[in-house]
């Protein structure tokens, strides 16, 4: 036999055997930690959540979930450093109301939160709260707008930035009200929760996790919640619609994304990990305290529901008449 012939006997001898590229590579991942890129600053509720349910797949999977805060643009800055990320499966990105739904309708974008992305699963969302500091004589909606009202310079309200659920809420509720009401934004909840319990903010809609320290201590009061209905955790608070302005509801909601391109094999293990960890009891308790709902979707459910949303709320943006810079 020819030492040509084999040689060719060798190498299929060798392919037989040999693992199957990419086939081989998504068997073995994840092979090291994965970062996911959450676009606000450290201490918010979004990023206090994503560290839990982090950490909860941690002990699940025995995999290790980096948190990485990106801060800045709405949520752009971490959409385009996401992008541009390897398709890999090493790099997510927390997506969220504002940089997927909400700003795509206010003005150009560099990214689309559906082609450029691979949607993974809902995670959690979460009511929005109307939230005042003690200091605030306003004891009701009512008398808030009444305050606006009589206030020329008008009341400050904090927000995630343009975009926000809060931001968006509070458009809608200047729209609803005539009230004279000055944004203010911030790059993450942390900061903002501490201006809103010393006075320096008149208003906030957020999240209860966020205030539920300063509302115990008495340093803050909520007037309303945005939803269709009562709070299981502050039942005695009314619904903006209860409190005579109906259609006021919003409730932000955040997920899991990829660079597009990422292989389904990936796609599905990361879905699997925090499906698993969603059914964590001490998660769900410690989630369900703070008025946290936990949402588990499959990948074609979340882009669906992503893209309802942006429509859903294009709407709401043309109506307020609101857009970016």
């Amino acid at each position: 036999m020819s030492n040509a012939r084999l040689f060719a006997k060798g190498a299929i001898f060798l392919l037989a055997f040999a693992p199957c590229g990419p086939l081989w590579a998504q068997s073995q991942f994840p092979a090291g930690p994965i970062t996911i890129v959450v676009p606000f600053s450290a201490g918010g509720s979004a990023d206090a959540v994503v560290r839990l349910f982090a950490d909860t797949v941690e002990r699940h999977s025995g995999k290790r979930f980096i948190v990485e805060n990106r801060g800045g643009g709405g949520g752009v800055v971490a959409a385009m450093t996401v992008k541009a990320a390897r398709p890999d499966g090493y790099t997510l990105r927390l997506a969220d109301i504002g940089p997927d739904a909400v700003l795509p309708n206010m003005q150009k974008t560099d990214y689309d939160s559906l082609k450029d992305f691979r949607p993974i699963t809902q995670l959690f969302s979460w009511p929005q709260f109307l939230i005042v500091p003690s200091s605030n004589p306003a004891n009701s909606v009512a008398e808030l707008v009444k305050l606006a009202a009589a206030k020329p310079e008008g009341l400050s309200q904090g927000s995630q930035g343009v975009g926000s659920g809060g931001y968006l809420l509070g458009a809608m509720f200047r729209l609803a009200t005539g009230a004279k009401i000055v944004d203010v934004p911030y790059k993450g909840g942390g900061p903002l929760a501490v201006d809103l319990a010393t006075g320096r903010l008149d208003l906030v809609f957020g999240a209860y996790r966020e205030a539920r320290s300063a509302i115990e201590a008495g340093k803050e009061k909520v007037l309303a919640v945005a939803s269709s209905h009562r709070s299981s955790v502050l039942p005695h608070v009314p619904t903006m619609a209860e409190a005579g302005y109906p259609g006021l509801e919003l409730a932000p909601w955040f997920g899991l994304v990829a660079p597009a391109g990422t292989p389904d094999a990936v796609i599905t293990y990361i879905h699997d990990v925090f499906a698993e960890a969603a059914a964590d009891p001490a998660l769900q308790k410690r989630l369900g305290d703070d008025a946290i709902e936990i949402n588990i979707s499959n990948p074609k459910e979340f882009a669906a529901f992503i893209a309802d949303e942006r429509e859903r709320l294009g709407k709401i943006v043309r109506q307020a008449g609101i857009h970016g810079d």
